[in-house]
């Protein structure tokens, strides 16, 4: 937001440096990004007239021009393609400074002499272009200096303003917060009209078909209007705002969008059908040429502003070309209005186009300003363009919004800030910003203006009240309170240590935005599948990020796809992430810790090359978080369901019988898919299945002191069945003896007969406060083996101590 100093002064009377005022203002929440003194560097510049112009004898492009600042005459070399005798413009004498380090000397240009130069407002550093030299208007005294001549001994503030702010996004709604800041009265722009005339009721009609994306329309008409370049004063308030002037009556609106924060609209009343304005969404399809030259499609979430045979403009975000104010036009329909901030985010996203006024109306402009800043544009009108304005004024309205009271405890008001601010100076601060205070006991109720549309709550008060008290003035403090350490087991919790974990197994975070495309994963997935069913965004940043992903694998395929183009051949990369789903009541979550191994088992060295990690690589690491987590009752399962995976080189993680996830080699359609050199592991767990079988504490076993007894079996058992369910009837039998088995060998092939194997399993024995007898260890390795036989079929080939069964 560019703000003019010497506008401001003409709401209230504000004396400090611009320095100072930057520095308050930036204090109160908005910062002041930088100071610009319009006119500087062009102090010597006068206006001058220019008496003759001739040919120059020796260049077909350049004349010899005779110019008096009313003094003196100056002989001046110009190449502008505008200069004419009679008129006056900005002459740079001999020893005057330009912007940019240019000194005016006496010289010679092409044979002649050369005693000045006619400046364009680009060389004066009022315009980033120009075609010519500035033409003032013949009124201005000769000789007297451009700066006040012009009235651009001015000051601009550059100040941004926050989104939660569109009240600041003013000259005016920069005055009220100077005014509460220095405590200096507001002075309110006069919008007083001289309506002559017919009643507006018999010239036009305004017809409101959907008050929810428009509460308020209020329009005015001024007939016999003279279309044609504004004034010099404001050309120069234009162009202070960072606008471009176009003419009288578009200058007016743009003026008062600038002043008073409102945008408006001109139409031409004679390209209006009927006279008749129709605020209604737009058709499917319908199309509009807007004020930028480009044509528009529309849809029905669109409001437009139509007649009887078409949209004329899209509300709130850009006019149509066919219904503006141009050279021709006599009678003018003013708009003034109220949006719905969301209905023109939305047009404004979906167009792909940004304007003054859709950037101010989508944030929430002042519905009772409405009909102010209507009449302030239309007295402004009459006094540049002339015309008569018809009697009265359309205002059309869905009923208004009821008032917002909120309120603060003094008390606690002293608690937030850590300083204790008075109920008198709490209520005057709220009072200077627009506020009705009202004090009861130790509460302070305050009405909310209208203007603030970011004021909700208890604590909105708190920061006015604290920015202009000074958050300077308010001492650092600490805070008073204990730290409340995570909850073990939460999924935050949980995420830390999961990172922490494939972190010490070598594998790299990866951090992903959660958009994708649809095309690539839907087309490997069945219709039930959960991950298919991804939401889409309602105006995505691009085709390929148009949903928000249902697995976090498109991402990690994605990156390892970079990562190999550019010569990587092994990669250990993870993500804790969330994931979306569509359902029936909305969007569903989880969050999921996902991961890909690629290439080698383990980096090359001296040794060799390593073999390629496999599927028993991608269990391992499932297996190892499962545990590293102190996950209860986690096993893992043969899979064969999950589309995204080989169907033979999968398995599923399961919690107390609960999915926890899946993992597995990729699917060999997946790798052409994506373009990869070769197949990579995945896995993907849910987090808070993995929270939900966490152990409860942290439990402290004795180490034992006492030897252990080892056993071996050699079981022979068909090839389809897995080890995971020799492990489930081992850990069948709970005998405290055992302190833990395991896998060390398997076999098939010759000798052993076709479509059997043989697994060798070692068992260790164990109690913490005697040593066991050979008796108690026979018992229960009878039991296993016993067990094995009657529920796999097995073959127990021999046991014994470690070495004396064996596979061969």
């Amino acid at each position: 937001m560019r703000l003019s100093l010497n506008w401001l002064r003409e709401f209230v009377d504000i004396t400090v440096s611009p320095e100072e005022l930057a520095h308050r203002l930036t204090m109160a929440g908005f910062e002041v990004e930088g100071i610009h003194r319009m006119g500087e560097g062009i102090g010597d510049v006068v206006v001058a007239e220019v008496l003759t112009v001739r040919r120059h004898p020796n260049a077909d492009k350049l004349s010899l021009c005779d110019v008096s600042d009313g003094e003196r005459r100056y002989a001046v070399v110009c190449g502008a393609p505008n200069v004419r005798a009679g008129a006056k413009a900005p002459l740079a004498r001999p020893g005057a400074s330009l912007p940019g380090g240019v000194t005016i000397k006496k010289s010679k240009i092409r044979g002649e002499v050369s005693e000045g130069m006619l400046c364009s407002e680009r060389e004066l550093g009022l315009a980033k272009e120009s075609d010519g030299i500035c033409l003032l208007p013949e009124s201005l005294s000769t000789g007297r200096p451009i700066v006040e001549a012009l009235g651009i001994d001015d000051v601009i503030l550059e100040v941004a303003v926050t989104p939660n702010r569109p009240d600041a996004l003013s000259v005016l709604g920069l005055a009220r917060e100077v005014s509460a800041l220095f405590g200096l009265p507001l002075r309110l722009p006069p919008t007083d009209v001289a309506e002559s005339g017919e009643p507006i009721s018999a010239l036009a009609r305004v017809d409101v078909t959907d008050t929810v994306l428009c509460p308020r329309y209020a329009a005015r008409v001024i007939r016999g209007v003279t279309v044609g370049p504004s004034p010099m004063w404001l050309v120069r308030r234009i162009e202070a705002a960072g606008l471009r002037p176009i003419n009288n009556v578009v200058d007016v609106t743009n003026y008062v969008l600038m002043e008073m924060g409102q945008p408006l609209h001109a139409f031409d009343l004679a390209h209006v059908a009927e006279s008749r304005l129709i605020v209604d969404r737009a058709s499917a399809g319908e199309k509009i040429v807007t004020l930028d030259g480009c044509e528009r499609i529309l849809d029905r979430e669109i409001l437009t502003i139509r007649d009887t045979r078409g949209p004329l403009a899209v509300a709130g975000v850009m006019g149509g070309e066919g219904s503006g104010v141009s050279a021709g036009t006599g009678d003018v329909m003013l708009e003034s209005a109220y949006f719905l901030p969301s209905a023109i985010r939305r047009t404004s996203k979906a167009l792909g186009v940004a304007s003054e006024s859709s950037y101010r109306f989508e944030r929430g402009v002042d519905p009772e300003n409405v009909v102010r800043a209507l009449d302030r544009a239309a007295r402004l009108i009459l006094e540049v363009a002339g015309g008569s304005a018809a009697g009265g004024r359309i205002d059309v309205r869905a009923g208004k919004a009821p008032e917002k009271t909120v309120t603060v405890g003094i008390d606690r008001l002293g608690r937030r800030l850590g300083k204790n601010i008075g109920a008198a100076e709490a209520a005057g601060i709220l009072g200077r910003l627009g506020f009705g205070v009202t004090m009861g006991g130790e509460m302070l109720s305050a009405l909310v203006p209208s203007h603030r549309v970011d004021i909700a709550e208890e604590v909105d008060l708190v920061e006015e009240i604290a920015r202009l008290h000074g958050y300077d003035a308010i001492p650092e403090t600490i805070p008073i309170g204990r730290p409340t350490p995570p909850i073990p087991g939460t999924r935050w919790v949980l995420a830390r240590e999961a990172r922490a974990i494939l972190a010490g197994m070598g594998f790299d975070e990866a951090v992903h935005l959660s958009f994708t495309d649809d095309v690539r994963i839907s087309s490997f997935l069945p219709e039930a599948d959960i991950r298919r069913r991804m939401p889409r965004l309602a105006n995505p940043l691009a085709e390929d990020a148009a949903f928000l992903r249902g697995t976090a694998w498109t991402s990690l395929l994605d990156t390892w796809r970079r990562n190999e183009s550019r010569g990587a051949d092994r990669g250990r990369l993870f993500e804790v992430t969330t994931v979306f789903a569509r359902e029936a009541s909305g969007v569903a979550e989880r969050v999921v810790l996902a991961g890909l191994i690629a290439g080698s088992r383990e980096p090359e060295g001296w040794w060799g090359r390593p073999p390629a990690a496999d599927f028993f690589d991608a269990k391992g690491v499932v297996e190892g978080i499962a545990a590293a987590l102190d996950v209860m009752d986690a096993d893992v399962v043969r899979g064969e369901s999950d589309p995204l995976l080989h169907p033979g080189r999968q398995g599923r993680l399961t919690v107390a019988g609960r999915d926890a996830g899946s993992f597995g080699e990729i699917h060999p359609d997946l790798v052409k898919a994506w373009g990869l050199s070769a197949v990579c592991l995945l896995f993907e767990l849910d987090l808070d299945v993995l929270a939900a079988g966490r152990r409860e504490g942290i439990r402290f076993a004795r180490q034992s002191n006492q030897p252990s007894v080892e056993r071996d079996l050699a079981v022979m058992i068909d090839s389809g069945v897995p080890y995971a369910e020799v492990h489930s009837v081992m850990s069948g039998v709970e005998d405290p003896k055992i302190e833990k088995f395991f896998l060390f060998d398997q076999y098939a092939g010759a000798p052993l007969p076709s479509g059997r194997k043989s697994l060798g399993l070692r068992v260790v024995y164990r109690l913490p406060d005697r040593t066991l007898t050979e008796e108690e260890v026979g018992t229960v390795q009878t039991e296993i083996v016993r067990r094995l036989r009657d529920r796999l079929g097995a073959e127990v080939r021999g046991a014994g101590s470690p070495g004396e069964a064996g596979n061969g």
